[in-house]
């Protein structure tokens, strides 16, 4: 959940190897493979314990659109984030390890956002405030900052009103054919629903205060 060095400040040690393989101490770890895209990193490793003829393997996932201070400003690319991890981890998988620099703020984040998308599936309830304070119980300081905590809610309340609106390529023609069809008992088509939801989706008011300045309304 962080970057290695955020405004020259070292957030993270590196402790994977760039290509090849690095020896950590008893272990072997080689990198298989890296995938960079606009908002994440996967890496894939090997991992060979000396005197063992047992190899593991083990996928990273690296979030790099954590601004340096705040939040996102928006939860979209975040929760596909976490929607690519929950899928590489199979449910007979060990669990995650999550980490960001001290390991509270955007950690915290991920933790909650996952727990509550995961009570929602199979409670439709959430509970942030009575999460958050079973964290901080166990950790200090668990979700950092008010905007943290902000983030949470709107990240959950996107995932909920819009639902996974992620598609993959080989799949565009047929979603595109089922969204022109009427959805039942809507009488209309889920690209018309879909439209609807975009619609209700407005941005905060404290995003356009220059655009409201006397001196830039006459460009808007």
């Amino acid at each position: 959940m962080t970057r290695l060095e955020e405004k020259s400040r070292i957030k993270c040690d590196q402790y994977w190897p760039s290509r090849g393989t690095e020896t950590y101490g008893m272990t072997q770890v080689t990198l298989l493979d890296t995938i960079e895209l606009a908002t994440f990193c996967v890496r894939t490793f090997s991992l060979h314990k000396n005197g063992s003829s047992e190899k593991r393997e083990v996928r990273q996932f690296q979030f790099t659109a954590w601004p340096d201070h705040g939040v996102p400003e928006y939860p979209t690319p975040f929760l596909a984030f976490l929607r690519r991890v929950k899928t590489c981890n199979p449910p007979d998988a060990g669990p995650i390890i999550a980490h960001c620099s001290a390991g509270v703020g955007r950690t915290g984040c991920f933790i909650v956002i996952d727990a509550m998308l995961e009570r929602i599936k199979h409670e439709k309830t959430v509970d942030i405030y009575g999460h958050v304070t079973l964290m901080r119980s166990q950790r200090n300081y668990m979700v950092q900052t008010e905007d943290q905590y902000s983030f949470i809610h709107d990240a959950l309340l996107e995932a909920v009103a819009c639902g996974n609106t992620e598609v993959a390529a080989r799949s565009l023609y047929s979603y595109i054919q089922k969204l022109a069809q009427v959805e039942s008992g809507e009488h209309v088509t889920g690209m018309e629903l879909e439209f609807k939801r975009l619609a209700n989706s407005k941005a905060h008011t404290s995003r356009f205060i220059s655009a409201n300045l006397p001196c830039n309304k006459f460009k808007n």
